[in-house]
């Protein structure tokens, strides 16, 4: 009040403390914390619209120092048969056919990896590749093995596959390729594991059963590196993250999809199935790994279109890779390769034994003189998959370090 009076006073309406109060007097309190005028009748026009201002000055003051109820926030969620029916009722181009089929594609989408629709088992596809899709040899020394699918009489073919890379080879490393596998055989996924192990030990808990390896005197002795991505699913999960929390090889890739759990099936009327998941695959008392997936060791982020072409033909070149090396700067930088490359080969053995002979003061051997020219060397082809160039670099560090530091 005394500073609505010296507004008042500076503004020269009026001079005495006397005449102020009075006009100050015609301002009074609502119950909702606002200042409003009356008894102004008679005031200069000035005056009037000073007191309004006023008014408007205060009225936030008085509002903060009045309690402000607030409404509590809505924590429960609206009746799902009342939202259905408002829906049904008032969308008239949607059928009720439709409206369901809504509503069930939600509730899937939001349980995804909980729940799953099985189609007729007449109309599921036919696998078209074998569940060891493929196994091959990289620079003479490293294995590699893919899964398509984890499923019975896979372990017997993967030791198989593995014994004869191995028997034929001096390998120093093994590429496990699990991206974009699937299946639900966990004693599969388990005598899998199982390969790597030398001693009876516990690997993962599955609905109360413990998967165990067994003790055996020769089992696979050198460093492995798993591929996974988004796609890994269910046992092919357990395999990777058996291996990874047993420190038998590191995770390359992207993280998996969460899904390494068992289910329970229930047939429906329409002839298809409804797969709820019933227990999760678990290492160790609180380790598990629906929801989580297995987290990669090694990022590595790669679109799915272009690691399915990869999974094809790992030497693979995509446009844009052309592109980017028709670049003035990787011109330069291939160039400047191939020029270093060529005067590597024109030194061949020959010239170095004569050289080395030179430097000793020795006569050189007329037939030496004249450096014979080393044929050209064919380029062997780079492999592009950036996930399997990780792990081929991995399993070829590793393998020096033990061929420097054998143990």
């Amino acid at each position: 009040m005394k500073r609505l009076t010296r507004i008042l006073r500076s503004a020269g309406i009026c001079g005495s403390y006397r005449r102020v109060g009075g006009i100050t007097r015609g301002l009074r309190r609502r119950r909702d914390g606002r200042l409003e005028t009356c008894d102004t009748a008679g005031l200069k026009p000035a005056l009037q619209l000073l007191i309004c201002v006023a008014g408007a000055f205060f009225s936030p003051a008085l509002r903060a120092a009045e309690p402000v109820a607030v409404a509590p926030a809505v924590t429960v969620a609206p009746d799902f048969q009342e939202v259905y029916s408002l829906v049904r009722s008032n969308i008239a181009s949607l059928s009720t056919t439709e409206v369901d089929r809504l509503a069930l594609d939600g509730l899937l989408t939001q349980l995804d990896g909980k729940v799953t629709l099985v189609q007729a088992e007449s109309h599921e596809a036919v696998p078209t590749e074998p569940s060891v899709a493929a196994a091959r040899l990289y620079d003479d020394a490293f294995g590699y093995v893919r899964l398509s699918r984890v499923e019975t009489g896979v372990a017997e073919e993967f030791a198989k596959v593995v014994d004869q890379l191995q028997s034929t080879n001096q390998l120093k490393g093994l590429v496990l390729d699990l991206r974009f596998a699937r299946g639900q055989d966990y004693t599969a996924a388990a005598t899998i594991a199982d390969y790597f192990f030398s001693a009876n030990k516990p690997l993962f808990q599955l609905a109360g059963v413990m998967m165990r390896s067994t003790a055996k005197e020769k089992p696979f002795p050198h460093p492995v590196a798993i591929l996974v991505n988004s796609q890994t699913r269910g046992a092919a999960e357990a395999i990777a993250a058996v291996l990874r929390h047993n420190k038998v090889g590191l995770v390359i890739g992207q993280p998996s999809a969460g899904q390494a759990v068992s289910y329970r099936e229930y047939p429906l009327s329409n002839g298809q199935k409804l797969r709820i998941a019933t227990g999760s695959v678990r290492l160790g008392a609180e380790l598990t790994l629906m929801h989580k997936g297995v987290e990669p060791d090694i990022k590595v982020q790669v679109s799915q279109t272009e690691e399915r072409a990869y999974l094809a033909d790992a030497y693979k070149i995509f446009p844009h890779e052309t592109n980017a090396a028709a670049s003035p700067d990787a011109t330069a930088s291939v160039a400047s390769e191939s020029s270093t490359s060529a005067a590597r080969r024109l030194t061949n053995e020959a010239e170095l034994v004569r050289r080395h002979k030179e430097s000793l003061g020795e006569s050189a051997d007329p037939a030496s003189t004249t450096a014979t020219p080393a044929e050209p060397e064919v380029a062997k082809p780079q492999v592009r998959d950036p996930a399997l160039v990780r792990a081929l670099d991995l399993l070829k560090g590793l393998a020096l370090i033990k061929t420097v530091r054998p143990s």
